[in-house]
């Protein structure tokens, strides 16, 4: 006897639909721009909408739609570890790369916001434009010490 004889296949089929909408519903957001391929809910989407396949399968097993959705899980966890690393740490680049023309003045963490590129030009994180440089809204870019 396994487990799968105690629960009815109308709940296994219903988490199998419930995966199969997830899947449907992020497709649909891709397709009309309302869901970008770079962001982690992507990822997340399609992980759930597997996971839930995989859930529903164990009632009427397919070897290769198991494979299928064990893939998805993977690659999908891999894309979301990968774009919650590059959210956390910075990309080093050269003053002159970043688009300074002499050094930075040395400016302590707590001084101001480290992500932007007024305070540390040095830094480039991987959601900036290479080289760009915001200015807050009223300052004179032309007033920079450096």
């Amino acid at each position: 006897m396994t487990i799968t004889q105690f629960i009815p296949s109308v709940y296994y089929d219903t988490i199998g639909f419930l995966g199969f909408t997830l899947y449907v519903l992020n497709y649909t957001l891709l397709t009309t721009n309302k869901l970008r391929s770079e962001h982690v809910s992507y990822f997340a989407i399609n992980c759930m909408a597997a996971s839930l396949v995989l859930i529903g399968l164990p009632h009427s097993f397919n070897l290769a739609s198991a494979l299928i959705q064990v893939f998805w899980i993977a690659i999908s966890s891999v894309g979301i570890m990968i774009r919650l690393r590059r959210r956390r740490l910075p990309v080093f680049v050269s003053h002159r790369a970043a688009g300074a023309i002499t050094s930075p003045p040395l400016v302590a963490p707590w001084q101001g916001d480290p992500r932007s590129p007024d305070v540390c030009p040095k830094i480039r994180y991987p959601d900036q434009e290479f080289g760009k440089r915001t200015v807050p809204p009223g300052a004179d870019h032309t007033q920079h010490a450096w």
